[in-house]
């Protein structure tokens, strides 16, 4: 039994727990995998386009040449010059045909790019995941694809959007649904240094926002991976100060016999004590 942490603190304390965005922010992996040793895709005098921008890599590096096909969406280029269309097309038909349509195609190229995500293969992830996108706009894996290179990239603010963006297409992946949802707080996090603390409205805003994508992906999720989303959700809960939920998931993780970070768990204690359960 708790007791419910009064939501009006939460302004006061948000700035700290966004401290546990920057430093501890697990990486959305659908399952875990095995660190690449694979060499980076770019030097590292150079910040990669997906930890930056474009715009901005190219004021750092104003020679820097970016392909369109390693942009979310192609970069949002003009695709209407006739050779590309007509490139377009033929991939269109061909993929169409051999898996039964465009949106189960897009659904295979999602799944390669997000299998060269977990490699660390960033620009293979992105022309796939490119690639899923020019078959089926609408495909919410896409999107989640790039929310996790930019994650990757600690580029919050643009891996939030696209996260926002897999939920709003219909994100039902429980996994990568509690992936999207804990990016949506992380993008928050990394407004304050720019925007200030968010106000009490908009705290409470997100946590509303939040709750029901958690509960459904609980509901939803196979017993291998409801430790993994029970876990996303108590983070993401200490991070937007939704104490009295973090205080729950936290029971519901030692019941499962999974490990409360104890990072997480000492901010939990510090601005929600145990006798204020």
């Amino acid at each position: 039994m708790k007791l419910t942490q009064p939501r009006g603190l939460a302004a006061a304390i948000f700035l700290t727990t966004v401290v546990l965005l920057a430093a501890a922010c697990a990486s959305p992996a659908p399952a875990p995998a095995a660190a690449s040793a694979a060499a980076p895709d770019h030097d590292s005098a150079v910040p990669p386009v997906w930890a930056v921008g474009a715009d901005r890599l190219l004021e750092l590096d104003p020679d820097a040449k970016i392909p369109t096909n390693i942009l979310p969406m192609y970069g949002q280029t003009d695709r209407s010059q006739w050779l590309v269309s007509a490139a377009d097309k033929q991939f269109i038909a061909q993929t169409s045909a051999a898996f039964g349509g465009r949106e189960s195609a897009s659904e295979v190229y999602a799944q390669k790019g997000l299998k060269f995500y977990l490699e660390d293969q960033y620009e293979m992830a992105m022309k796939r995941l490119n690639q899923a996108w020019l078959l089926d706009e609408t495909n919410p894996d896409v999107f989640y694809g790039f929310a996790c290179v930019y994650q990757d990239h600690q580029n919050y603010l643009e891996a939030g959007d696209f996260a926002a963006t897999s939920i709003e297409l219909g994100q039902e992946h429980p996994v990568r649904m509690a992936d999207c949802a804990f990016l949506i707080a992380a993008q928050a996090g990394a407004r304050v240094p720019t925007e200030g603390v968010p106000s009490q409205a908009e705290i409470v805003r997100i946590q509303d926002q939040l709750r029901p994508l958690f509960a459904r992906a609980l509901a939803t999720a196979a017993p291998s991976d409801r430790g993994y989303v029970q876990l996303q959700a108590f983070k993401t809960q200490v991070n937007v100060a939704d104490y009295e939920e973090a205080w729950r998931s936290a029971d519901a993780l030692e019941g499962m016999g999974e490990k409360v970070p104890d990072t997480y768990r000492a901010t939990l204690e510090k601005h929600s004590p145990s006798g204020q359960r």
